[in-house]
């Protein structure tokens, strides 16, 4: 199962120039799985590679600036 859920809201700063945030919200219920290198304890790279999950829930920020011409 997934879902995404993206809100914004327009703030009018005059009447050429908004600003709008918006914020995007991912979730998986079964999260993919991506490799990244293995180290040994004293941090030497080891040259191999394990596989960790991903997060469920990813939240991404926008921030954009809105001009109007007239």
């Amino acid at each position: 199962m997934r879902a995404d859920f993206t809100n914004s809201l327009s703030i009018a700063i005059n009447s050429m120039f908004a600003f709008k945030p918006s914020l995007q919200l991912s979730w998986r219920n079964d999260p993919a799985l991506t490799q990244i290198d293995l180290f040994a304890a004293n941090g030497a790279p080891t040259g191999e590679k394990v596989l960790v999950p991903l997060q469920k829930l990813d939240s991404f920020i926008n921030l954009a600036l809105v001009v109007t011409l007239k």
